[in-house]
């Protein structure tokens, strides 16, 4: 009787429908017409092409081999109950949905795919044949992947109910349920999607032909209002992101203490007679802690100035991302050291890029009233 039920039991979790979730770095990718490869993989689709595959990238700090073989199993057991495979694809501002008709690891025809995979080594591929646009901002993206759980057989003792732009400790792709269960595929079998015309889908393109790569998520004036020599450390970060995300992690780290030498600090030295060197993070990090700075009281010291508000910024929102708690744990990101946890780095590399949230870079940015002086000045110094 025992075994009866546990079969039922396992019958009953292979009844649902699970899908796949995936997420890419938009920054990532060979310079093309499209914002992303998402948005060039669906035109080429849309172009009389019967199908495209996605592939998932290996990352080189992957712990563990991705299980294939359960991707398969589930493709193929929706097939058997007739319902669809989904794979959602993620930047964490724009949400796609994916037929999926086969998944594989054998790497397919070049005019099958993108360039972006050209001498990458692929773990896994989609066969899609259908694809659309189902969010294009990033609250409406972090609500609709709330809804995609993974707590399910496929995890076991795994505490992520759900998914956040954020979620660390997790090996993507993923097998999720969509707890909405919307049919986006099936309920119009005469038509594919990709030939009913999106709105999103042009929205999301416009003006991109003059955006630089970075700007996806550090819109271009503010991009440009940064030295060219941290734009230029922001774009190093974000080209060793898929092979080491700790150094990633770090560099973002090393870019903060930066702007804040060259904004917060600056300002202290201003008015602090006989200071002036480059202050560590971890310095800073103690001085919004304690709120003062060689005994001098920064709350007075900035009450009255243009630059008040920034410093009520600096000393709560940055202290706290400094000291955040990932997974329930605090983690003090002063000093990480090199074994820093995947979703510690994953989540300083977001906090600061702006992905799924508006980012520190653009916060400070926007805050800080002089900061667009900082780029002239570092031109007239480059020049002389």
């Amino acid at each position: 009787m025992t075994i009866i039920k546990l079969s039922l039991f396992q019958g009953f979790f292979m009844v649902s429908t699970f899908h796949f979730y995936i997420v890419f770095n938009p920054l990532i990718k060979p310079v093309t017409d499209y914002p992303t490869q998402a948005h060039e993989f669906y035109h080429l689709l849309k172009d009389n092409m019967s199908h495209l595959w996605w592939g998932k990238i290996k990352m080189t700090t992957s712990l563990d081999p991705l299980n294939v073989g359960n991707f398969q199993e589930v493709l193929e057991q929706n097939k058997k109950s007739g319902a669809e495979t989904i794979l959602f694809i993620s930047d964490f501002t724009h949400l796609w949905i994916a037929k999926v008709d086969d998944v594989a690891t054998n790497t397919p025809a070049r005019d099958e795919t993108l360039a972006v995979y050209d001498n990458e080594e692929v773990e896994i591929w989609f066969k899609i044949t259908d694809m659309d646009l189902l969010c294009s901002d990033v609250n409406a993206t972090k609500t609709k992947i709330a809804d995609l759980g993974i707590k399910n057989h496929f995890y076991p003792g795994t505490e992520v109910k759900s998914l956040t732009p954020t979620t660390g400790a997790v090996r993507f792709p993923l097998i999720v349920e969509d707890r909405s269960t919307e049919h986006y595929f099936s309920k119009n079998r005469v038509k594919k999607r990709l030939v009913l015309e999106n709105p999103m889908v042009s929205k999301s393109m416009e003006g991109w032909e003059n955006r630089e790569r970075v700007t996806y998520t550090i819109p271009q004036k503010n991009f440009k209002k940064l030295p060219a020599l941290i734009q230029k450390q922001v774009m190093w970060a974000e080209g060793v992101f898929i092979q080491d995300m700790n150094r990633t992690a770090t560099s973002y780290l090393r870019i903060l203490e930066s702007i804040l030498n060259m904004t917060l600090m600056h300002e202290i030295h201003a008015r602090v007679t006989g200071y002036g060197d480059y202050i560590p993070l971890g310095e800073i990090y103690r001085l919004l802690n304690s709120t003062k700075y060689n005994g001098t009281n920064v709350d007075e010291l900035l009450k009255n100035s243009v630059h008040a508000e920034f410093w009520e910024f600096c000393k709560n929102d940055l202290r706290n991302f400094l000291h955040m708690p990932i997974n329930g744990k605090k983690v003090c990101f002063v000093n990480p050291g090199d074994l820093m946890k995947p979703e510690a780095a994953l989540f300083i590399r977001n906090s600061m890029l702006g992905v799924g949230c508006k980012g520190i870079i653009n916060e400070i940015i926007e805050r800080y009233e002089e900061i667009s002086k900082l780029t002239v000045e570092a031109e007239v110094e480059k020049a002389s």
